[in-house]
């Protein structure tokens, strides 16, 4: 049985792989100074100590707004942190990283957080014959719990339609690939468990696109209401976002949450 490591494992994602890897080490960069991935010594003490064979890397900074703020945070944690999880677990012996990249990464000029989702999966590269490594380009991601700079968009309409009234930048043509948690969780879990070539990015959405007017629509229909909708200046961001499943299906990997449905049980 592989003896497993999650970063970032209290946060949104993480609460739903540690539901599939019960008995993994909750590496929780959150609540401890000692727990943060960029203390390699002490990480790869733990990693050492528990005979570590695959590390789940989830810990990062995920806001494209806040990163143009902060770059140099972004920098330190995303990129940085990942150099360290990586170096811990080579010397540490650990067999694969599967390392939770970004939709954001296939466009890494877009944003500085798109740049620091991207270089890790350079890293990783340059050390997929030290290690088995899988980089995971995880869509738009919602679901119970969830952090609001993941499902931002999803939360504000809800928040909006209750209060009959919603906000959307540009004209809302825009289009995302809407992936609940649960897959997502999912996913890592088949990458766990399946020999994959070292090296390998892959497409983890639905391979369907909703635009934005759309799931405001949707959102409206579910809660028996349709709020008065607002066109504001268009932000910085991807225009159209969907994920290939080409390579996914090596994984056995297929969405089982349809986007109403996982936005009917989040209502």
């Amino acid at each position: 049985m592989n003896k497993i490591l999650v970063t970032g494992s209290s946060g949104f994602v993480g609460s739903y792989v540690m539901e599939l890897f019960p008995d993994a080490i909750g590496y929780d960069v959150k609540n401890s100074n000692k727990d943060n991935i960029l203390n390699k010594q002490h990480l790869f003490r733990i990693l050492k100590k528990n005979k570590t064979d695959t590390i789940i890397h989830l810990a990062a900074y995920v806001s494209v707004a806040d990163s143009e703020k902060q770059p140099q945070i972004y920098k330190k944690n995303n990129i940085e942190g990942t150099m360290c999880v990586v170096g811990a677990a080579i010397k540490a012996g650990v067999g694969k990283i599967i390392y939770a990249s970004s939709s954001a990464s296939s466009q890494p000029t877009s944003s500085i957080y798109a740049l620091t989702k991207y270089v890790p999966e350079l890293i990783l590269d340059c050390f997929k014959d030290e290690i088995d490594t899988v980089s995971l380009r995880f869509f738009n991601i919602y679901g119970k719990g969830s952090n609001p700079v993941y499902g931002r968009v999803i939360d504000n309409f809800i928040k909006g339609t209750k209060r009959g009234r919603i906000i959307i930048h540009g004209d809302g043509k825009q289009t995302r690939d809407f992936i609940h948690a649960r897959d997502v969780a999912r996913a890592i879990k088949l990458a766990v468990e399946k020999k994959i070539t070292s090296g390998s990015v892959i497409d983890i959405g639905t391979g369907k696109t909703t635009s934005v007017n759309r799931l405001a629509v949707i959102i409206g229909e579910l809660m028996q209401k349709q709020p008065r909708i607002i066109y504001d200046d268009p932000r910085k961001e991807v225009r159209y976002s969907k994920a290939d499943l080409t390579k996914a299906r090596h994984l056995s990997f297929k969405p089982g949450i349809d986007l109403r449905e996982g936005l009917r049980d989040l209502l």
